[in-house]
């Protein structure tokens, strides 16, 4: 009896730990996220992952490998159901928008207006959340291969259109 008591403290215990691990940088992404991590990987753009205050850029035989880790992945997570494998391309795309360059500036410059001291009205602030929240939904960043910012966004206007089309 003593010895089936130790077994369950034993699984509780480890199932408890599990979220911890779950939260390693390294995981296994689900459809959507590997969707939207192949369009970006197929672009022939520079592209770089962050990880935590560091970037990383990424090589040609790397984006090769990533790019069929990721295909694996959506063989196996992707739905198979025309419908549903079409709701998961949607949700990809806006996740694709959410971490454009265009976004990561709005977030930015969203970032700097709520800074004290800037001389932006509460009206010019509240323009730009609404174009945010429009356009830029809040994603993370961390662990995803991300578009480089060639220097030239500065436009809301250019924040692709949220659904494809």
């Amino acid at each position: 009896m003593r010895g089936i008591v130790a077994l369950v403290v034993l699984i509780v215990a480890v199932l408890i730990s599990m979220p911890v691990l779950a939260d390693t940088p390294i995981r296994l992404p689900d459809c959507v996220d590997a969707l939207e991590q192949i369009v970006v990987l197929r672009m022939p753009v520079p592209v770089y992952i962050e990880e935590g205050r560091f970037h990383r850029d990424i090589t040609a035989s790397k984006r090769s490998s990533e790019l069929a880790r990721l295909t694996r992945i959506t063989r196996l997570s992707c739905g198979k159901d025309p419908i549903v494998r079409g709701q998961q391309d949607i949700d990809a795309h806006q996740l694709y928008v959410a971490r454009s360059p265009e976004c990561r500036y709005m977030w930015g410059r969203y970032a700097t207006m709520m800074t004290p001291g800037q001389g932006i009205t509460r009206e010019e602030i509240a323009r730009h959340k609404a174009i945010m929240d429009e356009k830029c939904p809040a994603t993370s960043l961390d662990h995803h291969w991300l578009i480089r910012d060639t220097g030239t966004v500065n436009d809301p206007d250019l924040v692709p259109a949220t659904a494809p089309q």
